[in-house]
């Protein structure tokens, strides 16, 4: 039986436990399929509980580095193919740039290798795609008497109200807003009386492109302590928010490219390549994330071309054979194709190689092409929530290794809020040739009205980004920036998300355990993944009607969002309730179901 000495560690032992297996497995030591000891078994060898080996279990399952049969036991996925043969993966910089062999004096450090004392006593057994008997903490009961921190006093405070948000609304799982009552208002008025005092000569200076630079180097220890990604302020560029910075990257990369984006994703990604006139592919995912079978052959897909009709291709497409059918997109100005089997002769032969049976045109048709740069969410799909494993990252990362100018656009947007086990290593920190693109932001961490975002480039597409696009000005106040910059060098970055998991932790556990206890749990399935700020939940509507239904809800003061290209599956965003308010709201949904 394997053995590990876990005496001595500075750090969880189902972490550091975790760290030795995985090791194992990237340097081949133990092999593609081999099983792994049982949970008993192996706590009894190593002499540790048997919850430590399960916690360690689940997260090597999280990320794809084992897999469970049931009534079998645990095995080894095999990931051979896909660090050796190649020699674009060295698995000695793989997972980590730093270190990737494990003994006590690497346990010693503050930081990435520390940050998840936080999660000890989190059950691995919670951590389930599908939940159709829920498993909720006993720390939900303390929801409205533990206040997460100080500074938010009442976790059922109502929340204020806006414009943007109307006093007939009774709850808005629409919204991914930030409570008013999580934000550090003392702290951050604080710092911000000592940066004008203390700062007054650079706060009247106009910063360079790429932002201020002691917020560049605070992000850049940021993601060497907490995402074990070696990068220097240098390749970080800061902007007000993440649609900005992608539309710089698409300035960086080229209008002439194919851009790649999750179906369903972040519609706004498809918005701002319309908006630059690029041509984008819509990939559809499966249940490890976006699907690299589609990307190499994208010939069943129709690209957006506005404004312009490939005539060579529109030659080849009869009336009588090109059967058009209403599509059930959102966006009015798609419609799903079909090509009749009649066709035969050469000419639609030769279509039939551009289009499959059924796709996706937006008013325009032109030639398929094999995407450039990919847009994914690994760590956590929105709005799925999918993990991406670990074989299907290094799949996207040979993709991107086979041709100059491939790009991956890594968005890592609620990373920090993975509620159980360690947070899952970026794609940027396993590869090895400058192929990804890592994209991030404040919103979700801080706050949802603060624009920061911040990208890491590849030091090459630096020195392109700097010949190229340095005559922007940044987008963001030099106050707003070392304000942040102050925030995170004295420590109350760290200390706020900590409090801010635990705190939406709690309230996630509350909005499960609300509807375990009514009478919607008798309708609903919830899919979700331990991670992020929403959640799915599917109900069974009989015949009744998606927008019939949403619509009945907002009637009664209830809004929410279906999932795109879906029947009957909803996201729950919690990061915005009102718990005060929760139970009726439930009781709504299941009220405005047809019986």
């Amino acid at each position: 039986m394997i053995t590990y000495n876990l005496n001595d560690c500075k750090i969880s032992k189902y972490e550091a436990l975790y760290r030795f297996i995985k090791e194992d497995i990237i340097s081949g030591t133990l092999k593609a399929d081999e099983k792994l000891p049982s949970k008993r078994a192996f706590a009894k060898n190593l002499g540790i509980s048997v919850i430590t080996v399960e916690n360690a279990y689940e997260q090597l399952i999280s990320e794809g580095f084992i897999y469970s049969k049931p009534r079998s036991g645990f095995f080894v996925m095999d990931i051979s193919r896909y660090l050796m043969g190649t020699g674009a993966f060295n698995h000695n910089s793989g997972l980590s740039n730093s270190k990737t062999t494990y003994d006590k004096s690497d346990f010693t450090g503050t930081g990435a290798l520390n940050q998840v004392s936080d999660y000890k006593t989190v059950p691995a057994s919670t951590n389930k795609k599908y939940i159709s008997n829920f498993s909720i903490s006993s720390e939900t009961s303390n929801l409205q008497s533990s206040p997460a921190s100080p500074e938010i006093t009442d976790l059922q405070a109502p929340i204020s109200i806006s414009a943007s948000h109307p006093q007939n609304v009774l709850v808005d799982f629409s919204t991914n807003q930030t409570d008013p009552a999580t934000f550090p208002f003392s702290t951050w008025a604080k710092i911000t009386r000592e940066v004008i005092s203390e700062k007054q000569s650079a706060l009247m200076t106009n910063p360079p492109v790429g932002g201020v630079w002691e917020l560049r180097n605070e992000i850049s220890n940021y993601l060497k302590q907490f995402k074990n990604m070696n990068v220097s302020p240098e390749q970080i560029i800061v902007g007000a928010g993440t649609e900005y910075i992608f539309g710089l990257l698409i300035q960086l990369l080229g209008i002439n490219k194919t851009y790649a984006v999750e179906k369903p994703g972040y519609d706004k990604i498809v918005k701002i390549c319309n908006a630059h006139n690029v041509k984008t592919l819509e990939i559809p995912i499966d249940n490890q994330g976006l699907d690299i079978s589609i990307i190499r052959h994208p010939e069943g897909l129709i690209t957006p071309k506005p404004n312009v009709i490939d005539k060579t291709l529109s030659e080849y497409i009869n009336a009588p054979e090109l059967q058009i059918i209403s599509s059930k997109s959102s966006e009015l100005s798609n419609i799903k194709y079909s090509v009749k089997d009649s066709a035969k002769d050469s000419a639609k032969n030769s279509t039939k190689n551009y289009i499959k049976t059924s796709g996706i045109i937006s008013s325009t048709l032109s030639y398929i092409q094999e995407p450039q740069i990919l847009h994914v969410t690994p760590s956590h799909h929105f709005p799925t929530g999918i993990t991406m494993p670990i074989t299907r990252r290094y799949e996207l990362l040979m993709w991107a290794s086979e041709q100059t100018g491939r790009y991956i656009i890594e968005d890592d947007y609620d990373s920090e809020f993975r509620m159980t086990g360690i947070p899952i290593p970026t794609l940027y920190s396993i590869d090895n040739n400058e192929r990804v693109i890592y994209l991030n932001t404040f919103t979700k961490s801080l706050c949802s009205t603060i624009r920061i975002a911040y990208m890491v480039l590849p030091l090459h597409l630096v020195r392109e980004f700097n010949n190229n696009l340095s005559f922007y000005s940044c987008t963001i106040s030099t106050f707003e920036q070392y304000t942040l910059a102050k925030f995170m060098e004295t420590g109350h970055f760290e200390k706020h998300i900590n409090r801010m998991r635990n705190f939406y932790r709690k309230k996630r556990n509350y909005v499960l355990n609300v509807i375990e206890n009514s009478k919607l749990s008798q309708k609903a399935e919830i899919m979700e993944e331990n991670s992020g700020l929403h959640f799915l939940i599917k109900l069974d509507l009989g015949k009744q009607n998606d927008e019939n239904y949403m619509q009945k809800l907002k009637n009664k003061g209830v809004l929410i969002k279906k999932l795109p290209e879906s029947e009957h599956t909803f996201i729950i965003n919690y990061s915005f309730v009102n718990n005060k308010k929760l139970e009726q709201a439930i009781d709504v949904m299941y009220q405005c179901i047809d019986n």
